[in-house]
């Protein structure tokens, strides 16, 4: 869905707000758009989808779908993870987690 050229954004009023009730300098909204990004599969019957990535706090931020009977590998993280289980169940210490979870 585009915005008309004569419309601005929501982003652009947000904009534009911000820096009107801050006093500081307006800063334009970034130009990149969002790319739906591809799954992958990490293990037998797993795949996940990286919504987020924040190198300098060690987080990011997935979707996941196990396959029945899939089991996730044992790991380690470097640091926060999120996700949301879209399909599958999955044990994460002594918490079993369903979709939606």
């Amino acid at each position: 869905m585009s915005t008309p050229p004569n419309k601005p954004s929501l982003q652009d009023l947000l904009a534009a707000r911000i820096a009107e009730d801050s006093g500081a300098k307006r800063v334009a909204p970034p130009a990149a758009q969002w790319v739906e990004p591809d799954w992958k599969q990490v293990a037998p019957g797993i795949e996940c989808k990286l919504l987020a990535r924040d190198e300098k706090r060690h987080r990011i931020s997935m979707v996941v779908r196990l396959a029945r009977g899939a089991e996730y590998p044992a790991h380690v993280h470097a640091g926060v993870e999120e996700l949301h289980l879209l399909e599958g169940e999955l044990w994460i210490d002594e918490r079993k987690l369903y979709p939606g979870d």
